[in-house]
C-alpha cells in the first residue's frame, strides 16, 4: 500500500512527454476538465488535423447529396449516350482516390507540396478522355482485341498486354517522364527551388509519388467517367424501353442477331433522336435508366479500391524505375524497359482474370507488395534520405516489433537497469572502449531502485520503452543484441571483413544490460555525445549507446533515441 505521500511507480513515473505537471491523486485542473481552452490553437499544427477535417466535408456532403436525384454531372456514354451520375457518386470516389493517395504519400515520407498529386491526377484525367489515349492504343493495337468468353488465359493475357497493358501504362508514365526532363533542366541550371521542383523527378521516390498521383487520376477517369455510366446504361430495361419509345413514334424495328446488346443501345438511341430531336430523347432515355443509378455505384466502390492496389500500384512500380534512370542514368533504357515490363505483366494478368476471387486478392497482393517494396528501397537510396519524413507504417513497424517483444519478456522482482548510468570496462572487457568521458560511479546496491519494468501485453504507442533505437537516413534499427547495419544503409561506409556487416550491437561481458555499437568498418568513426563532447572510435572499438549519441558514419550521421 501506498501512502498518500508515497509515488507511485505506475502512475507517478516519467511520460514520454516529459515529467507530469501535477500528481495523479490530484484533482483536475480547469485546462484538464475543458482541454480545448488551451490546446484547440496548436490542432492545427497537427498532421492529422487537414484530413480529419476532408473527411467531415465529405461526410456532410455525403448526407445533402444521398437520394438527391438532380445533383448530377451528365457524361457520355460510348461517345453518344448523355448518363447522368448522381454526385454522391462522384464524390465517393474522390474519397476513395484520395485516401489511397494520402495513404502512399504518406509511406514516401516525401515533403512535397500538397498540391502535387491531385494536378499529376487532374493532368492525367484530361489525358484519358484525349486523343492521346486512342493513339496509344492504335500504336500498340497490333494484338489484337478484347479477350473474349472462348479464348484461353494465355491468348486472354496476350491480347490485354497490347490492348490495355502497354497503352494504359504508357500513358500514365506521361507525367513521370515529363517530371525527368523537368529535373535535368534543374540540375543544368542548379536550381532546387520553386514549383519545377515540385513537378521533377530526380530520383525513385520522386517516380513513385507522380506515378500513384498519375495511376489514380487514370483509374478516377476510368471508372467514373466510362465504366459508371456504361454499366448504367447497359441493361435490357434500357433495350427494352427504346423500342417502346420508337414504336410509339410508329417506328417497329427488329434487332440483328449478330450485334451486342451495347450497340443496339447506341443505334437505338441515335435512331430516337433523330425521331423526336436529342434533347427529348435524353430526356427520355434519363426516365429509363432512373433506378439504374445504383448498379453504377456498386460498380464503383470495389473498382476504385482495387485500383489503390491496380492502375496506382502499377504506375507507382513503373515511376520507381523511370525515378532510378533519373538517379543513375547508365543504362536507363534498359531500367524502364523492365520498369515497363513488370508493371504491363501485372496489369495484363489482372485484366485476363475473370471471375476467380482468388486471383483478384493473388493479383491485388502482389501489386501492393510491389509497390510497398518500391517505396522501401526508393527511401533507402534517396539522395535527401536524411530529409524524409519518418514514414509510420515502415519505419515504425520494426521498432514496434521489437518494443512489443521487448515488453513480453518475463521481468523478475529485481531486475537490474537496462541502461546504467556509466559503461565502465572490467579487466576481461577489452572489446569494450570508453569513447565517452567517465561518468562517475555506478550506484550502489544499497539506493539503487530498478526502474518500474512494462508489464507484458500493456505495450501501447504512448509507452517509452527501454530499447534503444539507432536511427540511420531513414532505417531504424532497435539496439538489441545482435542488430547489425550494413553498408547498404549507410553509404560512404566498408567493412573491414569484406562481409559488408559495419556495426553490431554486443552486450558488455562485465554486465549483460549494458549495450554497446562495434566498430566494425574499416574507418574511425566521429562520436558527439549527448553533452556535445566530441570523440574518435577507431576500429574493432565500441562505444556504450545511451540517448542523444551521435556517431559518423560513412556519409551518413547515426543517431541513438
Amino acid at each position: 500500500m501506498h501512502g498518500p505521500h508515497d509515488p507511485s511507480p505506475g502512475f507517478e513515473a516519467k511520460r514520454p512527454g516529459g515529467e507530469m505537471k501535477s500528481r495523479a491523486s490530484e484533482a483536475p485542473t480547469r485546462s484538464q476538465l475543458l482541454p480545448l481552452g488551451g490546446q484547440w490553437q496548436e490542432l492545427t499544427t497537427k498532421p492529422y488535423f487537414i484530413p480529419g477535417l476532408v473527411v467531415c466535408v465529405v461526410i456532410a456532403l455525403l448526407f445533402t447529396l444521398m437520394g438527391s436525384s438532380s445533383a448530377s454531372v451528365q457524361v457520355m456514354a460510348y461517345g453518344i449516350i448523355p448518363v447522368n451520375i448522381p454526385m454522391y457518386t462522384i464524390v465517393l470516389a474522390l474519397c476513395i482516390v484520395g485516401g489511397g493517395a494520402f495513404a502512399v504519400y504518406r509511406m514516401a515520407g516525401k515533403p512535397k507540396a500538397w498540391w502535387l498529386m491531385p494536378a499529376v491526377a487532374v493532368f492525367t484525367a484530361l489525358l484519358v478522355s484525349s486523343p492521346v489515349m486512342g493513339m496509344l492504343q492504335g500504336l500498340f493495337g497490333i494484338g489484337g482485341g478484347s479477350a473474349g468468353k472462348g479464348d484461353t488465359f494465355v491468348i486472354a493475357f496476350v491480347k490485354m498486354i497490347f490492348r490495355a497493358g502497354l497503352p494504359e501504362e504508357s500513358l500514365k508514365a506521361i507525367p513521370v517522364l515529363f517530371g525527368v526532363f523537368l529535373g535535368w533542366k534543374l540540375m543544368l541550371k542548379r536550381d532546387a527551388s520553386g514549383m519545377a521542383r515540385q513537378f521533377a523527378v530526380l530520383d525513385p521516390l520522386d517516380g513513385i509519388l507522380i506515378g500513384v498521383a498519375s495511376g489514380f487520376g487514370f483509374a478516377f477517369a476510368e471508372t467514373v467517367l466510362q465504366y459508371v455510366p456504361g454499366t448504367i446504361v447497359d441493361s435490357n430495361q434500357t433495350v427494352v424501353g427504346l423500342l417502346n419509345l420508337l414504336q410509339q413514334q410508329g417506328l417497329r424495328i427488329q434487332l440483328p442477331q449478330d450485334t451486342s446488346r451495347l450497340q443496339d443501345i447506341v443505334n437505338l438511341f441515335a435512331l430516337l433522336g433523330k425521331k423526336i430531336g436529342v434533347e427529348r430523347a435524353t430526356f427520355e432515355l434519363q426516365q429509363i435508366i432512373a433506378n439504374r443509378q445504383g448498379v453504377g455505384l456498386q460498380l464503383m466502390i470495389p473498382r476504385l479500391l482495387s485500383d489503390v492496389f491496380g492502375h496506382a500500384a502499377y504506375a507507382g512500380i513503373f515511376g520507381y524505375f523511370i525515378g532510378l534512370a533519373a538517379l543513375k542514368p547508365q543504362g536507363r533504357v534498359k531500367t524502364i524497359l523492365i520498369g515497363l515490363a513488370v508493371a504491363v505483366t501485372i496489369h495484363a494478368l489482372w485484366d485476363a482474370t475473370t471471375g476467380s476471387a482468388f486471383m483478384y486478392f493473388l493479383l491485388s497482393m502482389v501489386a501492393f507488395v510491389g509497390l510497398a517494396i518500391a517505396i522501401m528501397k526508393a527511401r533507402t537510396i534517396a539522395p535527401d534520405r536524411s530529409q524524409l519524413v519518418a514514414s509510420q507504417i515502415i519505419d515504425r513497424f520494426a521498432a514496434r516489433g521489437a518494443r512489443s517483444a521487448t515488453a513480453s519478456a518475463p521481468v523478475g522482482s529485481a531486475a537490474a537497469p537496462a541502461r546504467p548510468a556509466a559503461f565502465a570496462p572490467g579487466p576481461q572487457a577489452a572489446g569494450f572502449a570508453i569513447a565517452t568521458p567517465p561518468m562517475g560511479p555506478l550506484p550502489s546496491a544499497a539506493n539503487y531502485q530498478a526502474p518500474a519494468a512494462p508489464l507484458a501485453g500493456s505495450i501501447t504507442w504512448d509507452d517509452e520503452s527501454n530499447l534503444r533505437i539507432i536511427e540511420v537516413g531513414t532505417a531504424r534499427v532497435p539496439a538489441s543484441v545482435g542488430a547489425r547495419l550494413y553498408e547498404r544503409q549507410v553509404p560512404g561506409s566498408h567493412a573491414g571483413a569484406g562481409d559488408s556487416v559495419i556495426a553490431e550491437v554486443s552486450a558488455n561481458p562485465n554486465d549483460p544490460n549494458v549495450l554497446g555499437l562495434k566498430n566494425l568498418s574499416d574507418t574511425a568513426w566521429q562520436v558527439t555525445t549527448a553533452s556535445g563532447q566530441q570523440r574518435e572510435l577507431l576500429p574493432g572499438r565500441s562505444i556504450r549507446l545511451e540517448a542523444g549519441l551521435a556517431i559518423g558514419i560513412g556519409e551518413m550521421v547515426a543517431h541513438v533515441r
